[in-house]
């Protein structure tokens, strides 16, 4: 193995496991983006607050650039959005990326192929936040810390199981 990443101070999802069940998408009453969506933190201290507003109050400061958080609603320049962990809440626009990443639910290993059988190039432990180059129906290609390999669909958060890029 060439790393083992560790996850920062973030504790493994409780609640935030992928559902099978299909969801409904429709385009957002401001963007006109589909919703829900999945995006990620643009900036390392991020606050997610209980209302669409500066007026309300702070539920939670993330501190992990790049972390993914789905988009469900959306009002004026405010996202409403669910992180991994199943936290819900509002942030504001200017906080968020397109840029597509995933969380890790579980220690995985990365494949130097898509398949089963190729060699591991990597182990990466739960609650590790790495890049979505690429997924195909059930792996997707991986990037973190310079390291790039492929990973089961089920071990991540951040994309709807259909998904394919």
């Amino acid at each position: 193995m060439s790393a083992l990443l560790a996850a920062s101070s973030f504790a493994p999802p409780l609640a935030a496991q992928q559902e099978e069940e299909r969801v409904e998408i429709r385009p957002g009453r401001v963007s006109g983006r589909p919703t829900p969506r999945f995006e990620s933190l643009r900036n390392p201290d991020t606050n997610l607050r209980v209302g669409p507003g500066e007026s309300y109050k702070i539920l939670w400061v993330y501190h992990r650039r790049g972390m993914p958080v789905e988009v469900y609603d959306e009002y004026d320049v405010w996202r409403r959005v669910r992180a991994p962990d199943g936290e819900t809440g509002w942030l504001h626009h200017t906080q968020l990326s397109l840029a597509r990443t995933a969380f890790l639910l579980k220690e995985t290993e990365l494949r130097a192929a898509p398949d089963s059988v190729s060699p591991a190039t990597a182990r990466l432990e739960a609650g590790v936040t790495a890049t979505l180059v690429e997924c195909r129906a059930d792996l997707c290609l991986l990037e973190a810390a310079g390291l790039q390999g492929w990973a089961p669909k089920a071990a991540l958060w951040g994309l709807r199981p259909e998904e394919v890029f």
